[in-house]
């Protein structure tokens, strides 16, 4: 997503590719049980096997593809059980956490960035993807965990964030459904407001209803 730092690392061949790969995914140009084949997409994009299996890898990594050696590369399909373990994962992850670093969320400046980012994020809706829109809400949950200082919190959450982020694309992408029915920018301004009267109860329990709306959003067309 323009603006963020990127996910994938220096190299731009290799981001490239896994972007490619990625929106192919997505829009169920490759199916679940697909086998994408290495030597195919060296000979598509007439460049060296590296950038090509190091996407390829990353993709694995996020668990959208399957190394099946000497023969490809497999879509993964849908997993609900997965996607139900990894929700219930952030949930945990992302209440206990506010519970426990409160304080460091009560401060002017933190709640005034906090704000500043949902203004932003309700300014980029029109026109954006499913992926994008789910980045842009998650944005105000992974700010939240950026807060707290605890770098291996954020990633395991920015992790979980994105494999829910694809998921939810690739199944609004095959369902045809519309993405128009959620934006998480009201929920967040709640839990901001509490945040800013120093309501912990109230600020959690909106927290909670997002994650619960989160919840509805990935599993609704599963």
């Amino acid at each position: 997503m323009a603006g963020t730092k990127n996910k994938y690392g220096d190299d731009p061949l290799k981001n490239q590719y896994h972007k490619i790969i990625l929106d192919r995914i997505i829009h169920c140009t490759y199916k679940s049980n697909d086998i994408i084949n290495i030597q195919s997409l060296v000979s598509e994009f007439n460049v060296s096997k590296t950038p090509i299996r190091e996407a390829l890898i990353e993709l694995c990594d996020e668990g959208l593809l399957k190394s099946i050696p000497k023969f490809g590369y497999e879509v993964t399909p849908f997993q609900e059980d997965q996607i139900r373990q990894v929700l219930n994962f952030r949930y945990l992850l992302e209440t206990s956490a506010m519970d426990a670093y409160w304080d460091m969320l009560t401060n002017k400046e933190t709640i005034e960035k906090l704000y500043a980012l949902i203004d932003v994020c309700e300014s980029m809706r029109e026109g954006a993807g499913p992926l994008d829109r789910w980045e842009h809400t998650a944005q105000f949950h992974t700010s939240l965990a950026a807060f707290y200082q605890n770098d291996y919190l954020s990633a395991q959450l920015s992790k979980a964030i994105r494999f829910l982020g694809i998921e939810y694309a690739r199944s609004i992408w095959n369902s045809n459904n519309s993405i128009d029915g959620y934006f998480g920018e009201e929920c967040h301004r709640l839990i901001v407001k509490e945040i800013e009267n120093n309501n912990k109860t109230e600020a959690l329990l909106s927290l909670r209803k997002d994650m619960e709306n989160y919840r509805t959003i990935c599993l609704s067309n599963h």
